[in-house]
This record gives C-alpha cells, structure tokens and sequence, in this order.
C-alpha cells in the first residue's frame, strides 16, 4: 500500500535558533540547506528564515523525506546523526534522489501551511498540494488540453476553483512521477488526462497528529503529447482549513484494489526531537 505523510507546517513556530538547529541537522551539502543559507547570504535586508513560512515550510518538507527514509528502529541519537551524513543528489528537475538510502519511490511536495511526504514500495509516484482558490478562466486555457476544456465547461463554474486545484496537481504529480519539469519542451497542457471525477475527492475532517485518512485509489486515463492512452491510477482529498487545500497522488500502476494510507504527524514527528 502506498503511503503519505501529512505534517501541518503552520503549527511550526521554531524560535530563530530553533530553525538554525534544524537547519544544522541537514548534510553541509543538502540542496534545501544550501539554497536556504545562500539566499540568507545574498540577499540583503530580509527577514529571517524562521519567519518566512514558505521557507520554513521547504525545511520541514526535507526533514519530513528524511523521517520517512530513516529505519523505524533507530533510537533518536542514531536518527539525528544519519540525517546529518544523509547527502541526497537531486535530478536536474530538483527531485530527491533517494535508491542509494532505501527502497521504493518517493515523492515530496509543501505549500506554506502543509508539507507531504508519499512513499510507494513498487510504482513510480508522484504528490502535490495546491490552494484552492478561484481563478481566472484564462488559467484554465493555459493547461487544460483541449478535451479537458470541452468537460470543463461542462462542470458548473462554481466548482470551478475545486476542478482547477485537481487538475493542477494531477498534472504536477504525473510530471514528478516521470521525473519531469515544465520547460518549452513540456506544458501542462501535453497531459491530458481522462476517467477525472470531482467526486473522486475525499474529504480530510481530522488532520491532528495520530490520525489516518484512507483515500480511495481510481483509475485515470493518461496521454502524453498524444501518445496513446496510459492507464494509472490516482487518490485525491481535501485539508482543513480556510482556505482548503488539495492533495493528489498518482501511481504509475493500474491496480485500485487497495487504498492510500494518509498519516498525519507532528512538525515535532518530522523533526525526530
């Protein structure tokens, strides 16, 4: 079964030297703490890093991927000391390199107020989380494929911002399941995707630390630049809050007989104090 880790990274308020602490426990070499201390280097007269959310958010979401490659039975001191030898090379898209610390395939994803984690042990995955919120019908044109733009506008405009949130991360998720970026090469509009229900979508009433959300898998239909249609599968589900935020998982694999485990840990949890 495949799996994901959900952190609230809003309820993170480290100190400024708590963030330099967590900062510290990353390889001297990791992407995140680099850029992360490069910008602090360059860019004069900013705000500390602690206060930044969406930069707060990136560390959380590194410490969240080492939490889920570190073995279950390690005490805390062994934890902490493999993350600091832990150096992960990442793709030229800026994905995580994981093969060399443990198997499977894993996918990370964060918006200021969430960070995610998602661990398959056999398919190729991908997550990304978006705000819902609503949007110019412009949007829709620059990557929807033109059979998702004749359903779109069948769907009431009121479930509008719901229906671009979806799609929006169903076409990120497949790019980072295929190791891909948007370039001039790529848009989201080659992706079409088909078999895309907005009553797919569960909905997330809980999401304190301890709790587990099971989100059902579904089929769906993927064309790439009009290659023929590949069959995948994908779960989606909605956070709590205002404004609400959408997860989506795909799965390289066809099979639905079994569902995504959404786990919801502590920032602390993802941390390993």
């Amino acid at each position: 079964m495949a799996k994901i880790l959900v952190a609230n990274a809003g309820a993170w308020q480290p100190s400024e030297d708590d963030f330099r602490s967590a900062l510290a426990q990353l390889h001297r070499k990791d992407s995140v703490r680099h850029a992360i201390e490069s910008a602090q280097a360059t860019v004069a007269d900013q705000s500390p890093p602690h206060s930044c959310a969406d930069t707060k958010a990136r560390l959380l979401a590194r410490h969240l991927l080492l939490h889920v490659l570190t073995k279950s039975d390690n005490t805390q001191a062994e934890r902490l000391l493999w993350k600091r030898e832990v150096h992960l090379p990442i793709s030229k898209y800026g994905k995580p390199l994981t093969a060399s610390y443990r198997d499977g395939h894993y996918s990370v994803t964060h918006v200021a107020e969430w960070v995610c984690c998602a661990r398959s042990p056999a398919a190729p995955l991908g997550v990304d989380i978006a705000t819902v919120l609503p949007h110019d019908s412009v949007l829709f044109s620059l990557f929807l494929s033109k059979e998702e733009l004749v359903r779109t506008e069948a769907v009431p405009r009121k479930q509008w911002p719901l229906l671009f949130a979806l799609f929006w991360t169903l076409k990120e998720s497949v790019l980072k399941a295929l190791g891909l970026g948007l370039s001039t090469k790529l848009q989201m509009c080659d992706i079409s995707l088909d078999n895309i229900e907005l009553e797919n979508i569960s909905v997330v009433s809980n999401a304190q630390p301890g709790t587990i959300h099971i989100a059902s898998k579904h089929h769906m239909m993927l064309s790439l630049r009009g290659n023929a249609n590949q069959r995948w599968s994908y779960s989606c589900f909605m956070l709590p809050g205002d404004p609400s935020h959408m997860v989506s998982v795909v799965l390289q694999e066809e099979a639905v007989d079994d569902a995504m485990e959404v786990l919801f840990v502590s920032p602390q949890t993802a941390l390993q104090d």
